[in-house]
């Protein structure tokens, strides 16, 4: 599996249909035929393929990217259930990529 990096993922040109690299650990990147390069955790839950989205790329960079990935991925293995927790990260997603949340309370923003 290669490791993403910056340069690589800025050359990745969009196709007719999605398609996804994955680096380990669940962490992976899809593309879509639009351009939009967004970033999830995929895991296994009862033998079904889970996925978590973390965020697009240009909004997230891939250090924060990868960060959240590997805290999923280490939630994942204390045993904790993500898709109780998918709501939160939702939220620390938008807060983290819209400036008049960030910039305010969730209660105000809203």
């Amino acid at each position: 599996m290669k490791r993403f990096t910056d340069t690589w993922l800025r050359n990745l040109k969009p196709k007719a249909k999605l398609y996804e690299y994955r680096e380990g650990d669940g962490f992976s990147v899809r593309i879509q035929p639009s351009g939009t390069k967004t970033f999830y955790y995929i895991y296994a839950d009862a033998g079904k393929k889970q996925r978590v989205r973390i965020g697009e790329y240009g909004a997230m960079s891939l250090l924060e990217a990868r960060e959240k990935a590997a805290a999923l991925h280490s939630t994942r293995k204390r045993g904790t259930d993500l898709k109780l927790n998918c709501i939160t990260i939702a939220e620390e997603a938008l807060i983290h990529t819209n400036p008049r949340i960030r910039e305010s309370s969730w209660e105000k923003a809203v």
